[in-house]
């Protein structure tokens, strides 16, 4: 069983699954995060299920063509959800829409931007500000996972934003796709998927190379060696760029950005080339991740606002030093507590 439990008051608790199988380690995820489980998806049921008008019978729809997907993929991980949905008591469908939040926003055609992450090849750093709603600072949770992966991911969610005992780690943007798909692996799980087996940036890069092309997402990719490659999943194809260090909410590789709201392009921009301009003058990840000037309309440390979601803006700031193993997080929001807490694994 778990050595570890959940102070429901405590911001980023860490919790630590071990087990023998995926059913093990669901069973402790369900039953150690249950009320947290139980309040993200009340999050995304709000939001899912009133935009739009969708029911919950189409939502339920594509989560059973997505199980069937993850399941064909690898049937270890519909395991581990089904023992979490057992152990949580929810229904298994909210699990799996849990783990395929990414695809279902692009199928509702929801534009968003999260996140502006980097990767610094000297001093093996990678990191970025998780940009999402602010309901997120009192449930994510940091997992250690069997003393092989240290993560920062969501209730009920298997992979997310992380590095593993290999030294490899990943950050997650969230892109518009230029083409919506229906039959892709979902990012959260590709993630746990890389973390889980790869010891190479070559291993994780094929992974993503043989799994289809994504329903818009970016994911930059960092080692203990100082490498580091950045993959597009574009919805029509997997592009991969080479010693990329930097990356926010547009793709790179193609001009064909299908972000039909100007702010939100612009936003992405904005931050990207600010950012750039930080790497440029060999400034300190850290530095780069605060910087906020919030009467700039698109800082890269973004201040709460309004959104489809809620209050969004950087619920929490991470920075991966990978050479080390170690995690270095904000409890929320750094313009409330600029702090990072450090934590190895």
């Amino acid at each position: 069983m778990s050595s570890s439990s959940v102070d429901p008051n405590e911001i980023l608790p860490v919790v630590k699954f071990t087990g023998n199988s995926p059913r093990d380690i669901g069973h402790q995820h369900g039953l150690l995060l249950k009320d947290r489980i139980h309040l993200t998806i009340d999050f995304y049921k709000k939001h899912f299920l009133t935009y739009k008008s969708y029911s919950e019978q189409f939502l339920f729809s594509k989560c059973e063509h997505y199980r069937s997907i993850i399941s064909q993929y690898n049937a270890s991980y519909i395991d581990e959800l089904d023992a979490i949905s057992i152990s949580s008591n929810v229904h298994p469908l909210w699990i799996i829409a849990l783990n395929i939040r990414s695809e279902i926003i692009n199928h509702l055609l929801l534009e968003t931007n999260e996140c502006t992450a980097l990767y610094s090849k000297t001093d093996r750093l990678l990191g970025q500000n998780w940009d999402w709603a602010e309901e997120f600072e009192h449930l994510a949770f940091i997992n250690y996972l069997n003393s092989d992966i240290l993560q920062l991911t969501e209730p009920g969610v298997l992979g997310k934003i992380g590095f593993n005992s290999s030294g490899i780690g990943v950050c997650l943007n969230f892109v518009q796709p230029v083409t919506v798909v229906n039959d892709s692996i979902p990012l959260h799980i590709l993630l746990r998927s890389i973390l889980d087996s790869s010891i190479t940036i070559q291993n994780a890069v094929e992974i993503l190379k043989l799994n289809g092309t994504g329903c818009g997402g970016n994911i930059l990719i960092g080692d203990d060696k100082g490498n580091c490659v950045d993959v597009e999943l574009t919805g029509n194809s997997v592009n991969v760029i080479d010693n990329q260090m930097l990356h926010t909410n547009h793709f790179l590789s193609t001009e064909n950005n299908h972000i039909s709201d100007g702010n939100r392009l612009n936003n992405s921009l904005t931050r990207f080339k600010r950012a750039q301009y930080l790497l440029d003058k060999n400034t300190p990840m850290k530095s780069i991740l605060l910087d906020c000037d919030e009467e700039e309309a698109y800082p890269i440390l973004r201040p709460y606002k309004k959104e489809f979601i809620g209050n969004a803006g950087t619920c929490t700031s991470l920075i991966m030093k990978l050479d080390e193993r170690k995690l270095f997080i904000t409890k929320g929001n750094p313009l409330k507590n600029n702090h990072y807490y450090e934590y190895q694994l």
